[in-house]
């Protein structure tokens, strides 16, 4: 069903959603940026695997991943939320330390990968395109070298099977007996839960939940403000409030114990106490000082107010039961559930807290480039249906490492043997990449105690160029400041400056990068660079058995019931992970040309052509090759090689034109790109008459010049462009590389490779009932780009082979930025599990874990191919249909198997997937030689009218596609 793109939306179903036992120790040092590094807190339950574990006998795998490299390369990542929307017109269908994870090597190591980056991580199953398969004992999971050190004395074994004791017999699953029925007259946000789906397998399964209980008292809340130090100075900026109020909180806590002991804060602004504080008017100012401290003379003021507001948890009962609806209460509810729930954790200096996870260096990887992953644990208090539970999870989170700006940005360019002059001599690009990749770094100053800010972008000029007039109408240089007004003199005054103000509206302020200090924990903000992105995957994904049993050791390692803050509060989470019950879907049959011959799709999730031919083949008039390549390096022999492989792959397809010979050309990849494009059309269609309707161009890498060969063709001419990396292309027998380019291929020239058989979907049965299926996406900017005035893209595709009038609409929001987790409640089940121990793919999950009362499911509809599978999460936001549930996620799982880059199903339903990549190829509908306005960097805003300026920018020069390529999968 080839979908085609909206912007402003119009049309039925428009619309978009936005959018997852050991000691401890602490260490403390005085004496400015000098402080020592806290000792690791010893958790176990997670370590790094061992890099010489073997890869193992033979493996083959095809599924999706990113693909940066070129269009050969599959697609994927994890999807913020999205939409999918389906229209009728009257249809009416009834590890967190030293000590290792159970399965990984019982020694302490520590790694030394390479290159490699990354931010809060939580991975799940990936899959990508392409087949591979190795074999070999003892080779290392990846190309690089590296390095073990093992405290055991022996030298690091491959994986070993999870050795854990003898569990005791599960007691027999009972369903729910009282499911939730809302009151009638609760008005709830989405659709509510008309009931279970009865289709499939049952399966008995074990869930990354804990059952919470909750019997608190009234809980009173109190205002947090941090007065000025002096009654002449400001109150405290926020910047600097972030990094001492929890000191401030804790040293409170332990000087008062009576009084504030058992309270409990958020780090800011709010405090929760389970008693009314004995403070006359309801509130009452501290004065306190820290020792130890980097400035332990500075006198402090807290004032702690009562505010009047209390929070009833009772409330949640009401709300897991349906008495309620999702309210003020129970957000504030559920927040103070959450708050005490991290209290422990939060307490202790060797912790860093992002969000909901919580990260320890204990079992840290050390993986290049400056850069470290840390291992840690996600918890989260949710309702379910009658009850609360507690959704725990391994995590894992990329952080700078700890020590002085020069150092990391030496390690960063890798010229750590050059010393730190050298980088008074870098190159623009070196100079953009430091940009992206210190981008929101927080840094402390060395010559202002206490101050920390935020890496905006590096100067151009070094501090002894840098100039600017003063208060006294002086002019000087970033250096000669620093000298006068610090007596700071510069080591390395021809180094360049970091400008540390965030607001694009205000002036840079610039501090040379000697005297900034990046402070420990300090997490990486943003993606991961795309080539450090696997050493980042290989230390965070977990097979089933490692994550499960790492879990299991949350309620030991985080002291749930041993926190002292849990009984005040009325909290009790049970000793054992929840078992339930979740259904295996039979996969769909799949129709090719032959529609008498359907392919069954395997419970694997992967199915084969067998030199099938595609359901709707496209076709071509001819087509062109350039090749971005030396000619000594990409001989003519080679360009046959890939000119006669996808002629074969193509025609046993049924794609048509490929008899015609393409017209060949060698060209530089650093010359004049459109003119190249340009003058090989014009050869074409001198010997033939018309213009070529493919463009096939081999390039070395991926590079800058994609957006410029998909502008040309997606916009400017309407050619059909598929790139290729030679490296991949050439190579002899990879018969099932150049199939993969042609599910792409076919797409992209109209056709349609495969469509579920209306056996397996009956909502597509009735040939007078036409169904419309659409998918929505939103994709935003990241920090930088955002501050710079790029807006956000959002997208809407849609089958175009079905039209009705009066179009009934059924909104669904799918969502896998969660940490719900499913396990086969015995790995030997071959009912439940695969061969890696994931539960199979197919299984749905409507019970238990999900709303209280409204209607969602998790799927996973995906083989796990690395890691633990991560299910979909689905939402019916409305429905004029009156879909039952089975035929609901009878149709989701059926739209996973209709990727067209794949022949496997694939982990949210396609329509949604590919209105993620329609919002992902935004920037090439821009011309990147357009000199008036340039995508990746329009200037620096400085002003309101700046920040307007851009924008418009962005909508201006945003160009439509050409009218051939409109109703194709051009993006594919």
């Amino acid at each position: 069903m080839p979908p085609k793109k909206s912007r402003g939306g119009g049309g039925g179903g428009g619309g978009g959603g936005g959018g997852g036992g050991g000691g401890s120790g602490r260490g403390r040092g005085r004496g400015g940026d000098q402080q020592s590094t806290p000792q690791p807190r010893v958790v176990p339950g997670y370590a790094p695997p061992s890099e010489a574990s073997s890869t193992g006998g033979r493996g083959r795998g095809r599924g999706r991943g990113r693909g940066r490299g070129s269009d050969a390369g599959g697609a994927g990542g994890s999807q913020a939320t999205q939409s999918l929307a389906a229209t009728s017109p009257a249809v009416s269908t009834s590890q967190l330390a030293e000590q290792p994870i159970p399965g990984s090597p019982s020694s302490q190591a520590s790694r030394s990968i390479g290159p490699a980056a990354g931010s809060a991580w939580d991975v799940g199953s990936t899959t990508g395109s392409g087949r591979g398969s190795g074999k070999g004992r003892g080779q290392p999971a990846h190309a690089r070298q590296s390095s073990i050190s093992s405290t055991s004395g022996q030298p690091p074994r491959g994986p070993q099977k999870p050795k854990e004791p003898k569990p005791e017999p599960p007691p027999p699953f009972q369903p729910p007996s009282i499911p939730v029925q809302p009151r009638e007259d609760l008005e709830v946000t989405n659709v509510r839960r008309p009931g279970h789906g009865k289709a499939g397998v049952p399966v008995r399964l074990i869930t990354n939940h804990f059952e919470l209980s909750i019997q608190s008292p009234i809980i009173h809340h109190y205002d947090v403000s941090y007065p000025p130090h002096q009654e002449d100075q400001v109150t405290i900026s926020r910047t600097w409030r972030g990094g001492i109020t929890q000191k401030l909180l804790r040293r409170l806590k332990e000087l008062h114990p009576d009084d504030l002991g058992m309270i409990i804060h958020d780090g800011c602004k709010n405090i929760y106490s389970f008693g009314v504080l004995p403070f006359d008017n309801n509130a009452h100012e501290y004065r306190l000082r820290i020792p130890n401290d980097i400035r332990p003379d500075d006198e402090h003021r807290v004032r702690i107010t009562k505010t009047g507001l209390t929070v009833n948890n009772a409330v949640l009962d009401q709300y897991v039961n349906g008495q309620i609806a999702h309210d003020e209460d129970v957000i504030l509810a559920i927040n103070t559930i959450n708050i005490a729930l991290a209290m422990s954790l939060g307490e202790d200096a060797n912790v860093i807290r992002k969000g909901k996870s919580f990260f320890v260096p204990g079992g840290r990887a050390n993986i290049g480039k400056g850069l470290e992953v840390w291992p840690g644990y996600f918890q989260s208090a949710r309702p379910a249906p009658g009850r609360m539970l507690l959704n725990v999870d391994l995590s894992a989170a990329v952080m700078y490492q700890q020590g002085d700006l020069i150092t990391l940005c030496l390690r960063f360019l890798n010229r750590e043997q050059q010393g730190a002059a050298s980088l008074s001599n870098i190159s623009p690009r070196e100079r953009a990449e430091l940009n992206e990749f210190f981008d929101g770094c927080a840094v402390r100053m060395s010559h202002r105690v206490n101050a920390t800010k935020f890496i905006n972008e590096f100067s151009v000029q070094s501090a002894a160029q840098i100039s600017f007039t003063n208060a006294d109408h002086q002019t000087l240089s970033v250096a000669d400041y620093f000298h006068q007004q610090y007596n700071r003199a510069l080591r390395f005054p021809n180094l360049p400056c970091v400008d540390v103000n965030n607001n694009p509206r205000n002036p840079p302020i610039y501090v040379p990068i000697e005297l900034c200090v990046v402070p420990y924990g300090t997490v990486k903000k943003g993606q991961p660079p795309a080539n450090m992105m696997k050493d980042v995957l290989n230390f965070a994904a977990r097979l089933p058995a490692n994550r499960i049993g790492g879990i299991r050791q949350a309620n030991q390692v985080l002291n749930y019931n041993a926190s002292p803050y849990h009984t005040p509060f009325g909290i009790t989470i049970g000793n054992d992970l929840l078992r339930l019950q979740g259904r295996i879907l039979t996969p769909p049959r799949l129709e090719y040309a032959n529609k008498d011959d359907s392919v069954p799709a395997l419970g694997s999730g992967q199915w084969r052509m067998d030199k099938r031919k595609f359901y709707k083949p496209g076709a071509i008039t001819g087509w062109a090759m350039v090749i971005l390549e030396n000619q000594r390096f990409f001989a003519k022999q080679q360009a046959d090689m890939v000119k006669e492989g996808l002629t074969r792959a193509a025609t046993q397809a049924g794609i048509g034109g490929f008899g015609v010979d393409p017209v060949v050309e060698w060209a530089d990849p650093q010359g004049n790109l459109v003119r190249t494009l340009r003058d090989v059309c014009t050869r074409f269609q001198k010997s033939y008459q018309r213009l070529p309707t493919l463009l096939v161009v081999i390039m070395r890498e991926r590079s800058h010049i994609y957006n410029a060969i998909k502008f040309f063709g997606d916009m400017q001419t309407g050619i059909a462009t598929q790139c290729m990396l030679g490296r991949s292309a050439s190579k002899p027998g990879n018969g099932q590389y150049f199939l993969n380019i042609v599910l792409k291929l076919n797409a992209k020239l109209g056709g349609i490779n495969h469509i579920p058989s209306t056996r397996s979907v009956p909502i597509f049965a009735d040939p007078n009932t036409p169904v419309m299926i659409m998918g929505a996406d939103a994709v935003h900017a990241v920090r930088r780009a955002k501050m710079g005035g790029r807006p956000s893209f959002t997208s809407v595709v849609g089958s175009v082979d079905s039209y009705g009038s009066n179009p009934k609409l059924t909104y669904i929001v799918v969502g896998k930025r969660h940490h719900v987790r499913f396990f086969p409640e015995n790995p030997n089940d071959k009912n439940a599990a695969d061969q890696k121990g994931n539960v199979k793919a197919g299984l749905v999950v409507d019970t238990e874990v999900g709303h209280p009362f409204e209607f969602d499911w998790y799927h996973v509809s995906h083989a796990g191919l690395i890691g633990t599978s991560r299910p979909a999460h689905y939402t019916v936001a409305h429905d004029e249909n009156n879909f039952s549930v089975d035929a609901l996620q009878q149709l989701a799982f059926a739209l996973c198997h209709v990727y067209a880059r794949s022949l496997r199903s694939v982990s949210i339903p396609a329509p949604t997937y590919y209105a993620d990549i329609v919002c992902e190829r935004a920037a090439t509908h821009y011309d990147p030689h357009n000199p008036n306005f340039n995508y990746a960097n329009p200037g620096r805003p400085r002003s309101d009218d700046d920040i307007k300026r851009i924008r418009l920018g962005y909508r201006d020069n945003f160009s439509q596609l050409h009218p051939s390529t409109f109703q194709k999968m051009y993006f594919m």
